[in-house]
C-alpha cells in the first residue's frame, strides 16, 4: 500500500506574519478583519510566547 503526502494538508489554516505589515491568511487566502479590538488581541496572541 502508497501513501502520497500532499504538503498542502501540511499548512497550517490560518498564518499570522507580525513583521511589517500585519496579514492574516486563512487556507492561503488573505482574511480581513474589520473590528481593530480583534485584530489587536490576534496579533497580541499570536506574538506571546
Amino acid at each position: 500500500m502508497h501513501h502520497i503526502c500532499n504538503l498542502e494538508s501540511l499548512e497550517p489554516p490560518l498564518s499570522i506574519a507580525l513583521l511589517g505589515p500585519p496579514l492574516l491568511v486563512m487556507h492561503g487566502a488573505p482574511l480581513t478583519l474589520n473590528r481593530r479590538q480583534v485584530k489587536a488581541l490576534l496579533y497580541r496572541l499570536a506574538a506571546a510566547p
